[in-house]
């Protein structure tokens, strides 16, 4: 049975979110989900993501709750942007959380911050945080909250930068999968080397001239006994497979 990953865009709508440095968080969660979703979707198996929005529309935060719960989700991650003028990334999950929801938090922050860390930022303060948060309080499932950096101070210039957006989206994600043990897509197979059999070269006239010639001088020695290849190759009508026939029986005899 497919897992269930129920992605929440934080804010939408007539809730802005956190503003800042001419960004709105409301637009960079939903940005942040769908690079989520697109990657969990593009190397993982076995799992159905789905967003809580999928454009600027406002929902209640208990009816998040309750979309995630109906649908029966195996793990329910908010996505948020922080303020306040700090720096760094954070997460939270329910001041009394199930198990699930430590580990859930443990593994994501894990991915997090190791991708955080390659563009030079780190975790704000305790990396473990709790809260009475609607979303991580009113979901039945192992829920968590992701504040991927602030708004409002000079974190912002990460925020601008979409890589940083996919990365961090991907960290997220590959936290989930671990957690919820998704198995990671087979690579598509090496597409196969196209057969020569048949295959004309595509050399040169001086290429061809001299394959001539040095049919015409295997046919003088008696190694060959007609002129039919010379003329093949001065047509450059030979195939690889006649070429490589012709290899053989010289390569076994002396010009």
């Amino acid at each position: 049975m497919k897992k269930k990953v129920k992605i929440d865009p934080g804010h939408g709508g007539k809730d802005p979110g956190a503003v800042g440095n001419e960004l709105l968080e409301k637009n960079l969660t939903l940005e942040i989900s769908k690079e989520m979703k697109k990657y969990l979707d593009e190397n993982y198996t076995e799992h159905e993501a789905t967003l809580t929005r999928t454009t600027d529309i406002f929902i209640e935060l208990s009816e998040r709750a309750n979309i995630a719960n109906r649908a029966n989700a195996d793990v329910f991650i908010s996505n948020h942007v922080n303020a306040g003028g700090g720096t760094g990334y954070e997460s939270y999950i329910y001041t009394k959380p199930s198990a699930g929801s430590v580990k859930l938090q443990s593994i994501v922050n894990a991915e997090a911050l190791a991708t955080a860390k390659k563009y030079g930022l780190g975790a704000h303060g305790d990396d473990s945080k709790q809260d009475n948060l609607a979303v991580v309080r009113q979901t039945n499932m192992p829920a968590l909250l992701t504040e991927i950096a602030y708004i409002d101070s000079k974190d912002a210039d990460l925020l601008k930068n979409k890589n940083f957006i996919k990365d961090m989206a991907a960290a997220y994600a590959r936290g989930v999968a671990e957690y919820l043990n998704l198995p990671a897509k087979i690579a598509a197979a090496k597409k196969e080397e196209p057969k020569v059999s048949g295959n004309k070269p595509n050399w040169a006239d001086w290429q061809w001239q001299e394959a001539s010639g040095i049919y015409k001088k295997a046919r003088g020695k008696g190694i060959l006994s007609s002129d039919q290849w010379e003329k093949k190759a001065l047509a450059k009508d030979l195939t690889f497979d006649e070429i490589e026939y012709l290899n053989l029986v010289l390569n076994g005899r002396n010009l």
